[in-house]
């Protein structure tokens, strides 16, 4: 909760927080994403990552690359590792012949901007893809269907660092 002692500037003022705060000596919290802004009117800052949605994916390194397909005959020489990939950097096809993460479509709700789709993985993860009206249009999806996911981009982390090289799915 932040106290409004007077109305806020018009946007592209450049001082945003009046000065009446520092004599009454109040802390109060700004978020933003302009890093001017921020600077400008705070004494101390807090830098947040926040994730946001995402699909995670576990797999482990084996032979140089990361597998995340499950497959049990792959040698798990270098340790766990997370694939993250957003819900709108997904392809998804009916036939497994590009490769991809196999998953059940359990809901689709197409309201707004984006037809967002929720799916569950063979280990029962529940998957988050997004996809543009007329891209759901080109390949339509009916619930209970299995499809392939195919990332598009991705973060791979090994033992909480960032992983570079080639996974299979």
């Amino acid at each position: 909760f932040i106290p409004r002692l007077s109305p806020p500037p018009p946007l592209g003022a450049s001082v945003f927080a009046p000065r009446r705060y520092e004599t009454m000596e109040l802390t109060s919290i700004l978020v933003t994403h302009d890093q001017e802004e921020a600077l400008e009117v705070s004494d101390s800052l807090v830098v947040m990552n926040f994730l946001g949605e995402v699909n995670v994916f576990y797999g482990s390194l084996g032979q140089g690359r990361a597998y995340f397909s499950g497959d049990s005959g792959v040698p798990a020489d270098g340790g766990e590792v997370r694939m993250l990939v957003r819900p709108h950097d997904f392809e998804v096809h009916k036939t497994p012949d590009r490769g991809g993460v196999p998953a059940r479509i359990s809901r689709i709700l197409p309201a707004g901007a984006l037809v967002k789709i929720e799916l569950v993985d063979s280990r029962k993860n529940l998957l988050h893809v997004h996809l543009f009206p007329a891209d759901f249009e080109l390949t339509p999806l009916a619930p209970g269907e299995t499809v392939y996911l195919v990332p598009k981009a991705s973060r791979i982390f090994s033992r909480d660092q960032n992983w570079y090289g080639d996974y299979v799915i």
